[in-house]
Parts: structure tokens; sequence; C-alpha cells
């Protein structure tokens, strides 16, 4: 891929990629064939921005876990504030899962925004090394 093209897509991915991992995917990107670009520029990626919106406003029933494919734990934090709700009746065993929950949630904000980037990074990575061109053999 030419440096220009490398440059278009890395300025279109910086924000949506761990900060570590954009060495790896530079060189992902010199490797690939020069025809990708147009598909590379169309793969769907996990934004950032909607993660942590998830997070904040829905993360208490899971939503944030099932938007970054998180399913078992997504349904585990919706069963855990169900319980929460029903159980606010009963004052201590209420009050220990409405807390539970909402640690989880607080914490669900910072993961789950660090595991939308790295699930991005392995989504486009993955594209990359299925259209790298292939080395060919120095002529001697």
């Amino acid at each position: 891929m030419t440096q220009n093209r490398i440059l278009i897509a890395l300025e279109k991915y910086q924000k949506q990629l761990p900060k570590a991992s954009l060495p790896n995917f530079r060189e992902h990107l010199q490797k690939a064939s020069d025809d990708c670009l147009d598909e590379l520029m169309l793969m769907p990626i996990k934004g950032k921005t909607k993660t942590l919106l998830f997070s904040i406003f829905l993360g208490g029933i899971g939503v944030d876990r099932f938007y970054v494919g998180d399913k078992p734990l997504g349904f585990g934090k919706l069963i855990l504030r169900l319980l929460a709700t029903f159980l606010a009746a009963v004052p201590v065993l209420g009050i220990l899962l409405s807390v539970a929950s909402s640690i989880w949630c607080i914490v669900d904000i910072f993961v789950t925004y660090k595991i939308a980037t790295e699930i991005n990074y392995q989504t486009l990575s993955a594209f990359l090394k299925k259209h790298k061109v292939e080395e060919t053999a120095p002529l001697e």
C-alpha cells in the first residue's frame, strides 16, 4: 500500500484503536495490497463514543456489554439489576445487590471502552492479514 493511502487509513482509525497498537496497525497496512483500502474504510467498527454513552446511560442493564459482543456478562448485568430491583423490599439483600450492580456499572465504563478499541484492532488487523501482499522470493 502506498504511503499516502497508509496515512489516510491511519487518520481515520487512529482514534478508534489502542495507542499501543498503532505501530502494528501501520505495519499491517504496509503489507496489505493497494486495492483493499476501499473495503477497509467501510469496515464496521465499534465507536468509542457510542460505547461510552451505552455504558453511562444503559450500562445498568448490560447494553454496553451486548454492544461489544460480551453477551454472557451482558445477561449477568441485566439479571443482577433485575434481582436488585425486585429484592429492594428486602433491606440488606436489596441494598447489597444494588451496590454491587452500581460498582460493576462504574467499572464497566472504563472496561468496555478499552474492549471496544481492542475489538476494532482485531477486526481491522484480521482484514488486513487476509489482504496481505504475498512476498516473493528474491531473484538470484
